[in-house]
């Protein structure tokens, strides 16, 4: 999980690193950034990488976070809705804190070691974490997933932003439209520029758990004319597969039928 963020596009020595560690099966998720409805920040704006934007209670885009078709999925972000001086936070990120280094220390973040109202946290860096610690209950009842079969599931598995017209003041709320170098606070996403969706952790790790259907095509970009095999051999199976059954739904006059077995697993 990454939490730190640089302006402008996805340097070639991020694309390489990311591409370096993905290929060792790692998940890398990183905030999208906070800079109030902005282009999403360096990493998150990568490919390979899980771009996590910050939604409020009610399910639109917290004004902080940053937003753009980068974004993969949206997570909790937290959200203050009154900023009086003294006045606690209504939706802060329930979580643990601490300012230590390399070790814990003792009585940190004001005294205290969690955060509540009045020690806040909130910012896309903890919409991120949320996402983080799906994966890890997506890999702890499939390790073998790669880095874009836990994408997948995860973006599938999401749940619909809402569409509110109105906040909980009522207030109106706009449609998030995409960066424009101007900021862009509280509005009503929608997938493409918020991710395919809100969180859903428990769909997610249902996703994860039983048969997984893995196709591997060859060459990976076909062109018309060229026969393209493909391999359902390396699927993830805890359970006996008893048959196999390829078949052409859509042929759309470019491809003329299938040779070979189409009851095997090639």
């Amino acid at each position: 999980n990454l939490s730190l963020g640089g302006v402008g596009a996805c340097s070639a020595a991020y694309v390489d690193a990311v591409a370096q560690v993905n290929a060792q099966g790692t998940v890398v998720v990183a905030s999208a950034g906070n800079s109030a409805g902005h282009a999403v920040s360096t990493p998150a704006n990568c490919p390979g990488v899980i771009g996590v934007a910050g939604l409020r209670h009610i399910g639109t885009k917290v004004g902080f976070s940053d937003l753009g078709p980068e974004i993969s999925i949206s997570a909790p972000g937290g959200n203050c809705v009154n900023l009086g001086a003294g006045s606690p936070c209504l939706y802060p990120i329930m979580t643990t804190s601490n300012s230590g280094t390399t070790t814990p220390v003792a009585n940190s973040a004001g005294g205290s070691i969690y955060s509540d109202a009045f020690v806040a946290s909130i910012g896309t860096s903890f919409s991120a974490p949320l996402v983080s610690g799906t994966v890890a209950l997506m890999l702890s009842v499939q390790p073998a997933l790669t880095p874009d079969e836990v994408r997948f599931k995860i973006q599938q598995t999401a749940r619909a932003f809402p569409t509110p017209t109105v906040d909980e003041s009522g207030g109106p709320v706009a449609q998030c439209v995409a960066p424009t170098g101007t900021d862009q606070l509280q509005c009503a996403c929608k997938a493409g520029l918020c991710g395919t969706g809100m969180l859903d952790a428990r769909g997610a790790v249902f996703a994860a758990t039983g048969d997984q259907a893995r196709i591997v095509v060859t060459p990976a970009a076909p062109v018309a004319g060229e026969p393209v095999t493909f391999d359902a051999s390396t699927s993830l199976l805890p359970n006996p597969v008893l048959t196999y059954a390829w078949t052409v739904t859509s042929a759309d006059g470019i491809v003329t039928g299938l040779s070979g077995d189409a009851s095997g697993p090639t």
